[in-house]
């Protein structure tokens, strides 16, 4: 990872200070807010998916959040079993909004950098642009989540969730609460399939050197990008790559797209706030849909988070 990204993250954090003064000395009520956190998580999870192999890993975070709505954010995430000093920096833009008491809204731009060979998932993903809607029903809040990633694959996940917090109505003091906030959501993505057909060539006809060739040649249909590729009488998609093989046999390979579920996710925290600063420890269950693994087993993710607010 380049030292640039380390001042990029710093300068971020430093911004968001000198923000925070700025709205303060003009004197307004409203001013900037700056959440510094570190969270420990047994595992990495993508959209519900994991790794063959356990990745835990610890994550340091900053965010300023502004009067208007506009707010930033920065993630540094380092995975216990890698020998750099880094494995992923986030940066991240995005815009609050009300539309109603009870509507809410959110867009957001994401740019992340990986060291090469990373073992996380999302390393793919360089880019991501999200939008959000959130409906507080009073006694439930429920949310529609679109993230798109532009690219060579063009990825779309969208998640619909449902949550409800819970005053547990214990506290050690007058300070102090805790709360529950179960969260269920259904993550759905594209996903491409490849499939390949060898056309092999025409034989040769031996001919002799006094004897011409007599006959036509045999008929292949021209195979090119951006056509449409039927295979046992099923159309198949769009052929994204012509590869010639040996001995002049021709491989198609064509690559086909659909939007299916992904995962189904219960995640469970309990948080521990005070004034200024909270608790949080979590636990997540992820099945994967048929369309992503054989395997319905259930996954779990174990976090626990600490997060100060100025």
């Amino acid at each position: 990872m380049k030292c640039y990204l380390f001042f990029l993250y710093f300068f971020l954090f430093y911004f968001s200070l000198s923000a925070q003064n700025s709205e303060s000395s003009d004197g307004d009520t409203a001013k900037a807010t700056v959440t510094l956190g570190t969270e420990y998580s047994s595992n990495v999870s993508y959209y519900g998916q994991a790794s063959a192999d356990r990745l835990p890993y610890i994550l340091g975070s900053a965010q300023v959040v502004f009067p208007k709505g506009l707010w930033l954010s920065g993630y540094t995430y380092k995975l216990f079993d890698s020998q750099s000093g880094v494995s992923a920096i986030n940066l991240t833009a995005g815009f609050s909004f009300d539309l109603t008491k009870a509507l809410s809204g959110q867009l957001s731009y994401g740019k992340s950098f990986y060291p090469d060979n990373s073992p996380l998932l999302q390393s793919v993903n360089e880019d991501m642009v999200s939008t959000s809607l959130v409906y507080d029903w009073q006694w439930l809040s429920t949310g529609v989540t679109a993230s798109y990633v532009p690219g060579k694959d063009d990825v779309l996940y969208t998640s619909f969730n449902a949550s409800k917090v819970i005053d547990l109505g214990l506290s050690f003091s007058s300070k102090d609460y805790l709360t529950l906030e179960p969260v269920f959501e259904i993550v759905g993505g594209t996903q491409r399939f490849s499939d390949s057909v060898t056309t092999p060539a025409p034989p040769k006809a031996k001919q002799s050197p006094n004897i011409p060739i007599i006959g036509k040649p045999l008929n292949v249909p021209p195979v090119a990008k951006g056509q449409r590729f039927k295979k046992d009488g099923q159309d198949k998609g769009v052929i994204t790559d012509v590869i010639k093989g040996k001995r002049e046999d021709q491989v198609t390979v064509v690559t086909t797209t659909s939007y299916n579920i992904v995962s189904y996710n219960f995640t469970l925290p309990l948080v521990y706030n005070r004034t200024n600063y909270s608790i949080e420890a979590s636990y997540q269950g992820a099945v994967l849909s048929k369309s992503v693994s054989t395997s319905q087993k259930l996954q779990s993710f174990f976090n626990l988070g600490f997060y100060y607010t100025f």
